[in-house]
């Protein structure tokens, strides 16, 4: 806790009101920024002003990822100094995109009473408005065989499953590209289905804030993916795109772990049938 006579003051009204006390980021952040500010550990010369005169051109979402950047570049910059581990600016973007997001989700949904039982219900299907069609989607890594799977599952506005698919990935990709294709694989086979209204959920919160981000590298091989997902997306009539929890995305990740066992990629319209089949029982049990 800070006393009053910590408290920056005079010049420095500014960037309190501004900056550190005004943007939605959690606590060790603004704790990052008041210790630059401060100049107590950080020992950065004008990063208070720095911050101070972003703020006052960027909008409040641009200014919490503003925070949480300077805030990831510090702790990258720490990682090089004392463990000589280096970090990419296109991974401290996806990765404080993500960290921003799942902030959110959770400051969201912080305090709301959930009544026993009821909190595993809450990620499982509901009904959806008539002509709707919710997408599930995850994908899954196999480092030994140098493949990715791709599991989708498409249900209605009644609960009922319409298809789904289980598909092998080749190559060698880290996790959030193979969740990246997972999404652009998904957003091919539902134009190819016909479906004019979507609603997809991915339980990868970064790929989720990427898709709602200007900042990726096009020139990245996860920017090129996200960029063409986002051009398909457009070729719905509606569509979203949300993040949820593992707990609800059961039948998704079923599917790719079962693509990277198996030798052919498989697809089915309507129920699906066999081992899996018993996800989507106990999905549609809970509605």
């Amino acid at each position: 806790m800070m006393s009053s006579h910590d408290s920056p003051s005079g010049s420095s009204s500014n960037f309190r009101r501004g900056c550190l006390w005004n943007v939605d980021v959690p606590e060790k952040v603004r704790l990052v920024g008041w210790q630059a500010y401060r100049g107590s550990e950080l020992h950065v010369d004008h990063f208070a002003a720095f911050l101070d005169s972003m703020v006052s051109i960027l909008g409040r979402e641009q200014s919490e990822l503003l925070c949480i950047l300077c805030w990831k570049i510090w702790g990258c910059r720490n990682e090089a100094v004392w463990h000589g581990k280096h970090t990419s600016p296109q991974f401290i973007i996806e990765n404080g995109l993500g960290y921003l997001n799942e902030y959110k989700q959770a400051m969201n949904s912080k305090g709301r009473r959930v009544r026993l039982g009821q909190r595993l219900s809450e990620t499982r299907w509901r009904p959806l408005d008539m002509g709707h069609v919710k997408i599930n989607i995850d994908g899954a890594i196999l480092e030994q065989q140098q493949s990715f799977g791709i599991g989708v599952v498409a249900g209605d506005h009644t609960s009922n499953v319409v298809a789904s698919m289980a598909y092998k990935g080749q190559g060698a990709v880290a996790a959030e590209v193979a969740e990246a294709c997972t999404l652009r694989k998904a957003l091919q086979w539902a134009h190819d289905l016909s479906f004019e209204k979507i609603i997809v959920e991915s339980d990868c919160a970064n790929i989720t804030a990427a898709m709602q981000s200007d900042f990726l590298a096009m020139n990245s091989s996860l920017g090129s993916i996200i960029s063409n997902s986002k051009m398909l997306m457009t070729t719905f009539l509606d569509y979203r795109l949300q993040h949820t929890r593992r707990e609800g995305n059961l039948i998704a990740h079923e599917l790719a772990k079962r693509a990277l066992q198996a030798e052919v990629d498989k697809y089915w319209v309507g129920d699906i049938s066999g081992t899996i089949a018993q996800f989507v029982i106990g999905d549609k049990s809970s509605i």
